[in-house]
Protein backbone atom coordinates (compact mmCIF):
# COMPACT_ATOMS: atom_id res chain seq x y z
CA UNK A 1 0.00 0.00 0.00
CA UNK A 2 2.89 2.43 0.97
CA UNK A 3 4.53 1.97 -2.55
CA UNK A 4 0.84 2.87 -4.32
CA UNK A 5 0.91 5.82 -2.25
CA UNK A 6 4.53 7.00 -2.39
CA UNK A 7 3.56 6.02 -6.49
CA UNK A 8 0.34 8.43 -6.63
CA UNK A 9 2.54 11.31 -4.79
CA UNK A 10 5.19 10.81 -7.61
CA UNK A 11 2.84 10.92 -10.62
CA UNK A 12 -0.43 11.71 -10.08
CA UNK A 13 -2.39 15.29 -10.76
CA UNK A 14 -1.64 18.02 -8.24
CA UNK A 15 -4.91 17.84 -6.33
CA UNK A 16 -4.30 13.92 -5.85
CA UNK A 17 -0.46 14.32 -5.04
CA UNK A 18 -1.93 16.89 -2.36
CA UNK A 19 -3.48 14.30 -0.88
CA UNK A 20 -1.53 11.58 -0.51
CA UNK A 21 0.87 14.13 0.80
CA UNK A 22 -1.25 14.60 3.61
CA UNK A 23 -2.02 10.96 4.11
CA UNK A 24 2.26 10.08 4.12
CA UNK A 25 2.85 12.95 6.48
CA UNK A 26 0.30 11.34 8.82
CA UNK A 27 1.72 8.06 8.43
CA UNK A 28 5.72 9.54 8.84
CA UNK A 29 5.37 10.90 12.82
CA UNK A 30 5.64 6.99 13.60
CA UNK A 31 9.23 7.08 12.68
CA UNK A 32 9.67 2.90 12.13
CA UNK A 33 6.98 4.40 9.14
CA UNK A 34 8.77 6.94 8.30
CA UNK A 35 12.10 5.10 7.63
CA UNK A 36 9.88 2.76 5.01
CA UNK A 37 8.60 6.08 3.02
CA UNK A 38 12.16 7.24 2.98
CA UNK A 39 13.51 3.97 1.41
CA UNK A 40 10.50 3.89 -0.93
CA UNK A 41 11.70 7.30 -2.84
CA UNK A 42 9.10 9.78 -0.76
CA UNK A 43 11.51 12.42 -0.09
CA UNK A 44 12.41 12.85 -3.88
CA UNK A 45 8.27 13.33 -4.19
CA UNK A 46 8.25 15.50 -1.52
CA UNK A 47 10.68 17.34 -2.99
CA UNK A 48 8.79 17.47 -6.37
CA UNK A 49 5.77 18.68 -4.46
CA UNK A 50 7.38 21.86 -3.46
CA UNK A 51 8.67 22.65 -6.57
CA UNK A 52 5.08 22.39 -8.34
CA UNK A 53 2.79 24.27 -5.99
CA UNK A 54 3.05 27.54 -6.85
CA UNK A 55 -0.12 28.59 -5.99
CA UNK A 56 -1.10 26.64 -3.45
CA UNK A 57 0.37 27.27 0.00
CA UNK A 58 -1.27 23.98 2.04
CA UNK A 59 1.07 21.48 -0.41
CA UNK A 60 4.27 22.88 0.39
CA UNK A 61 3.53 23.23 3.80
CA UNK A 62 2.48 19.65 3.73
CA UNK A 63 6.12 18.49 2.10
CA UNK A 64 8.16 20.89 4.70
CA UNK A 65 5.98 18.94 7.68
CA UNK A 66 7.41 15.71 5.85
CA UNK A 67 10.91 16.75 5.01
CA UNK A 68 11.78 18.25 8.16
CA UNK A 69 10.64 14.67 10.04
CA UNK A 70 13.16 13.52 7.65
CA UNK A 71 15.79 15.70 8.57
CA UNK A 72 15.06 15.36 12.46
CA UNK A 73 14.36 11.47 12.84
CA UNK A 74 16.16 9.62 9.93
CA UNK A 75 19.88 8.70 10.26
CA UNK A 76 20.74 9.98 7.38
CA UNK A 77 18.28 12.71 6.97
CA UNK A 78 20.25 15.31 5.85
CA UNK A 79 22.22 14.09 3.15
CA UNK A 80 18.35 12.47 1.33
CA UNK A 81 17.03 15.59 1.52
CA UNK A 82 20.24 17.39 0.03
CA UNK A 83 20.64 14.52 -2.35
CA UNK A 84 16.91 14.82 -3.60
CA UNK A 85 17.16 18.35 -4.65
CA UNK A 86 15.54 19.49 -1.06
CA UNK A 87 17.57 22.30 -0.64
CA UNK A 88 17.16 24.10 -3.52
CA UNK A 89 13.28 23.19 -3.53
CA UNK A 90 13.00 25.08 0.17
CA UNK A 91 15.67 27.93 -0.89
CA UNK A 92 12.38 28.91 -3.82
CA UNK A 93 10.39 29.06 -0.86
CA UNK A 94 12.54 31.67 1.12
CA UNK A 95 11.34 34.34 -2.04
CA UNK A 96 7.46 33.80 -1.93
CA UNK A 97 5.67 36.13 -0.37
CA UNK A 98 3.65 34.31 1.95
CA UNK A 99 5.21 34.16 5.31
CA UNK A 100 3.87 30.68 6.28
CA UNK A 101 5.53 29.63 3.43
CA UNK A 102 9.12 31.43 3.68
CA UNK A 103 9.37 31.48 7.12
CA UNK A 104 9.53 27.43 7.92
CA UNK A 105 11.38 27.56 4.72
CA UNK A 106 13.83 29.44 6.07
CA UNK A 107 13.95 28.21 9.88
CA UNK A 108 14.51 24.50 8.07
CA UNK A 109 17.71 25.44 6.07
CA UNK A 110 19.17 27.05 9.17
CA UNK A 111 18.40 24.73 11.20
CA UNK A 112 19.98 22.27 9.47
CA UNK A 113 22.21 23.17 6.90
CA UNK A 114 23.56 26.75 7.91
CA UNK A 115 27.25 25.65 8.65
CA UNK A 116 28.01 23.85 6.01
CA UNK A 117 28.31 24.57 2.25
CA UNK A 118 27.33 22.37 -0.69
CA UNK A 119 29.67 19.07 -1.03
CA UNK A 120 30.27 19.22 2.70
CA UNK A 121 27.04 17.00 3.87
CA UNK A 122 27.69 13.63 5.17
CA UNK A 123 25.05 11.93 7.80
CA UNK A 124 26.79 10.38 10.88
CA UNK A 125 25.42 7.00 12.33
CA UNK A 126 23.54 9.49 14.65
CA UNK A 127 21.62 11.64 12.31
CA UNK A 128 23.43 14.56 12.81
CA UNK A 129 26.20 15.76 10.31
CA UNK A 130 29.92 16.07 10.27
CA UNK A 131 32.15 17.33 8.21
Amino acid sequence: MVDDLVQLLGRSQFDIRKEVGYTLSHIATVHRHLSLLVDRGAVTCFCDLLRASSSDNEAPLVALHFLEQVLTHHPSGVRIVEEAGGIEAMETLQVHTNPELYSPASAIIDKFYSDYSEGDLTGDEEGGMQT
